[in-house]
């Protein structure tokens, strides 16, 4: 769809031109090589603990099976269609502050709760990211359909 809009004509905010920055950089998460998963969800959990203030895992071991636990995570969900751009833009809109739905209110943030990297806290950043990103589409479809 991204492809198809006219370069004049609709009016967007700074989030919805960051949005659609971010999801013209880079491939979607699933489409990545195999080989370079482990330091892209290395890097995940590194943004993670930056900006939510997580330890990182102490073990090899422990990070190994986070790192799985990510990849999974994207094969087996909707999030997958992201971009590596996208996943870390949805972490830091969860720390910026006054960041509103297309309605005007308030979009809470994330709070980590727990000691390390986890899944949960992730995907509900991820969640309000979607929500975002999902407002944009019906809006960017209503412009093309002439409303």
């Amino acid at each position: 769809m991204l492809k198809e809009l006219p370069k004049e004509g609709i009016q967007m905010n700074e989030i919805e031109k960051l949005i659609i920055d971010a999801r013209l950089t880079g491939l979607a998460f699933t489409q990545l090589e195999e080989g370079k998963l482990r330091a892209i969800t290395d890097e995940i959990i590194l943004k993670t603990a930056s900006y939510s203030g997580c330890l990182l895992p102490q073990t090899e071991f422990f990070a190994e099976i986070i790192s799985n636990s990510i990849i999974d995570f994207f094969e087996k969900s909707a999030y997958g269609q992201l971009s590596v751009a996208e996943v870390f833009l949805a972490l830091h809109f969860n720390v910026r502050h006054g960041l509103k739905w297309p309605i005007g209110m308030d979009i809470e943030q994330v709070q980590f709760v727990g000691s390390v990297f986890h899944l949960d806290f992730f995907s509900k950043v991820l969640t309000n990211y979607m929500a975002l990103r999902n407002s944009l589409d019906r809006k960017l479809q209503n412009f093309i359909d002439g409303y």
